[in-house]
């Protein structure tokens, strides 16, 4: 991956070349960010033009076998370090489905790529870890000289999953062999050993802005402007969520979304449970944005109700049910909603129990149509709906 083709970051892509081209490069750098911001594919960018036989100031050429190899992530100076799933398992036995994903999306979420590599269903409720297994294997392969290029260079992604196993590479970062660069890739510094922290250079990778994800989408994926508009704010800085939004976003999305909310107006136990079972059958992702999508039709609601000469971001049908929904719900009615599908997108991430999640949510989305116990909705105790495994 050139640098190039890396939206926006234009500060730290600058910072990153200027550093090889002065020859002051460390010998392990940290990017840190948000998900679904371009700290991995600064990463990837970054190898790519270490190892590049014909640099220009700023870029790698794409065009020598290095750039090609390190485009296609077969080369053999570059070297991935990923979480899998399991004992005993290391990044080598899943370089193929590693590969794939990359070829996907270099913006990648934790939770597709636990999905790749458990299944849909399982994904969601398996732990990813870095075993010391992958700490030996890394120490083992960093040092050897480099078969092509004058570096070596690791990229690690999400090595907050290495919990104290990370104390067996500290040796390694602290006096690595010449010409190797080490690259950390995470989204939780807090959770990462404080000694490795501070052996390596830490660079912040913010999130992309609503303008660059709204240009991607346009430009990149042909998503219609409007639509390119409603699904830019909703991902809210995260191009990979924006892309999963975008395949996800057809009339058959808000046809269920609907079906279901009429199931809650309706108040019948049997429809809800209906409506909660058809939910379930989708994946982790799928259910995902179907908080999204709920999140984002109940702010289209709100602005029916107060602010009308906005454009509404919803097709026909939606756009008729938000306006009936307008002239029946109060605010405080509709905030309510909308907590409640924050609260339930928060416990979602955290492998909650997800029939028990959406059950819940159709229960108090119809009580707050009712104004059914209206104070009690918030007070009643979440941690039921948890499942962690």
């Amino acid at each position: 991956m050139q640098f190039a083709a890396i939206p926006g970051y234009d500060r730290q892509k600058a910072n990153l070349s200027q550093m090889v081209r002065e020859d002051r490069l460390p010998h392990a750098l940290i990017l840190a960010g948000p998900e679904g911001n371009g700290k991995l594919a600064l990463a990837l960018a970054l190898a790519q033009f270490v190892l590049c036989r014909n640099p220009s100031e700023s870029d790698s050429c794409g065009a020598c076998p290095s750039c090609s190899k390190a485009n296609r992530y077969i080369h053999p100076d570059i070297h991935f370090s990923f979480p899998t799933i399991g004992s005993n398992v290391v990044s080598d036995m899943h370089l193929p489905e590693w590969r794939e994903a990359l070829n996907y999306s270099p913006w990648l979420s934790k939770n597709f790529w636990a999905t790749a590599l458990a299944g849909e269903k399982e994904g969601g409720n398996k732990q990813l870890n870095l075993n010391k297994e992958e700490c030996n294997k890394i120490i083992q392969k960093l040092s050897f000289k480099s078969f092509e290029s004058g570096y070596k260079v690791l990229i690690q992604w999400l090595p907050e999953h290495l919990g104290n196993e990370g104390n067996r590479l500290l040796k390694l970062i602290e006096e690595p062999p010449e010409k190797t660069l080490i690259i950390f890739v995470t989204e939780q510094t807090d959770q990462i050993l404080p000694t490795l922290i501070s052996r390596c250079q830490l660079i912040k990778i913010p999130a992309f802005s609503y303008e660059i994800i709204y240009q991607y989408l346009k430009d990149k994926l042909g998503v219609a402007e409007s639509e390119a508009q409603t699904i830019a704010f909703m991902a809210d800085g995260n191009l990979f969520e924006a892309m999963q939004i975008a395949e996800a976003r057809t009339s058959d999305e808000a046809r269920a979304f609907l079906e279901w909310l009429r199931a809650c107006y309706k108040g019948i136990p049997a429809g809800m449970i209906h409506q909660v079972e058809e939910i379930c059958t989708g994946s982790k992702e799928a259910q995902k944005q179907f908080l999204f999508y709920g999140i984002h039709f109940f702010g289209e609601v709100l602005k029916q109700k107060y602010a009308k000469d906005l454009a509404v971001q919803l097709n026909a049908e939606a756009t008729k049910t938000a306006e009936n929904l307008a002239g029946l719900l109060e605010v405080d009615q509709i905030d309510r909603i909308l907590q409640l599908f924050n609260d339930r997108f928060f416990y979602l991430e955290r492998n909650a129990n997800e029939k028990l999640l959406f059950l819940d949510l159709s229960i108090k989305v119809k009580k707050v149509f009712r104004k059914e116990n209206f104070a009690d909705i918030f007070e009643q105790p979440l941690t039921g709906l948890l499942n962690i495994k």
